[in-house]
């Protein structure tokens, strides 16, 4: 079975549309706590919950100079003893002007009870206005070869201040998919439709998402035929 884990690309918060306020740590540094409840843990398309709930926390410290440091939690299930994943990242935020975002961060994301999961990562992401581009560059997997994955979205501002974003992903695995009916590839295509609004604080959404994963290619990879599956997730989110 390949393994199919990544904590970064889903835990890392929108570094260029933080709240205002923050945890203060010293004048030129700012402390970043989010909380998620979502009703399925998605990375990269695939449930990392067997289609549960999960809930996340992230803590990102981020200094005037652009320096980012942070940790990550988050529940998973993969049918295994491992029920919890840990991480922590090293990293670069810049705001190169009113439209123009960088985001790069290395990470090492490790599963307690089963450390044959654990990976590194290199995170990147270019923001230009409501337009992202995405890079994921997971390696140092045991028994598992190196992947990419690559996302393109665009957010709209929509009525009743709400978001709407449409994302695009297109990810090599580095290893052979197997198909029922003998075809062979090693990637895949993702697809979602999110939909975000704050209310009292919190931020509600509401998520379409899909792979082009038939139900064998899926229980190759991540061990159940349902994981890549098209569903809608719901989730809550607050950042302190």
């Amino acid at each position: 079975m390949l393994k199919n884990f990544s904590g970064f690309s889903v835990g890392l918060i929108t570094l260029a549309a933080l709240p205002a306020h923050a945890i203060e740590i010293n004048d030129s540094t700012n402390a970043y706590l989010t909380i998620n409840l979502l009703s399925d843990y998605r990375s990269n398309g695939m449930s990392q919950t067997q289609g549960d709930p999960a809930v996340q926390s992230e803590l990102s410290i981020l200094h005037d100079s652009g320096a980012l440091l942070g940790f990550w939690a988050s529940s998973v299930d993969f049918g295994t003893k491992t029920r919890l994943e840990t991480g922590g990242y090293l990293g670069i935020f810049k705001q190169l002007n009113d439209d123009i975002s960088v985001t790069t961060t290395m990470g090492r994301y490790i599963y307690p009870k089963n450390s044959s999961y654990s990976l590194n990562e290199f995170y990147g992401a270019l923001t230009y206005k409501n337009l992202k581009y995405t890079f994921i560059y997971d390696f140092a997997m045991e028994d598992a070869p190196n992947a990419k994955y690559q996302y393109l979205g665009y957010t709209f501002s929509t009525p009743y201040d709400t978001s709407l974003l449409l994302e695009v992903g297109y990810h090599d695995v580095g290893e052979i998919l197997y198909s029922s009916d003998g075809d062979t590839r090693n990637n895949y295509t993702t697809r979602k439709v999110s939909l975000k609004k704050n209310v009292v604080g919190i931020d509600w959404s509401v998520s379409y998402i899909d792979t082009d994963l038939s139900k064998t290619e899926c229980l190759y990879t991540v061990g159940t035929a349902e994981s890549c599956s098209a569903g809608l997730v719901f989730g809550a989110s607050k950042t302190f």
